[in-house]
């Protein structure tokens, strides 16, 4: 298998069986990352004593749902682009493929690839900003 990778020169090369294989145990790594941050999300959610609905701020709760659904969208994305993997014919390029996700072709993996890693970042802002703000703001 083959997948093209564009280098400084601006020439593309294929990339090679091997190439696309840490692709996708890359793709496996950061979904078992995303199913771990949102489980520790909704355990926070959930656990955290004196963390109970109308007991903390609203913008709390709210930075941290949003949390959850970037990582929902990150793991969704990284998804769609582990499963297309192993349909990849050595013929084709996977980075111009389109990836079916639930029977509908919405993207190419340069573009999920974008999405899943601006999900992850912005779920971790929301995150940092919801640590911050709870840290700094008086009880």
């Amino acid at each position: 298998m083959k997948m093209s990778v564009r280098h400084e020169t601006g020439e593309k090369e294929r990339m090679s069986e091997g190439q696309l294989k840490f692709l996708f145990d890359y793709t496996k790594f950061h979904i078992g990352m995303y199913t771990t941050l949102i489980g520790a999300v909704i355990a926070f959610l959930k656990f955290t004593p004196g963390f109970t609905p109308g007991g903390e701020p609203w913008w709390l709760r709210l930075c941290l749902v949003v949390t959850l659904f970037c990582f929902l969208g990150a793991g969704a994305c990284g998804g769609a682009i582990a499963s297309n993997i192993p349909d990849c014919l050595p013929s084709e390029d996977f980075s111009t493929k389109e990836l079916t996700a639930l029977g509908i072709k919405p993207l190419k993996y340069p573009i999920l690839a974008h999405y899943e890693h601006g999900f992850f970042w912005t779920g971790i802002l929301f995150a940092a900003v919801s640590i911050a703000l709870s840290v700094l703001s008086p009880r």
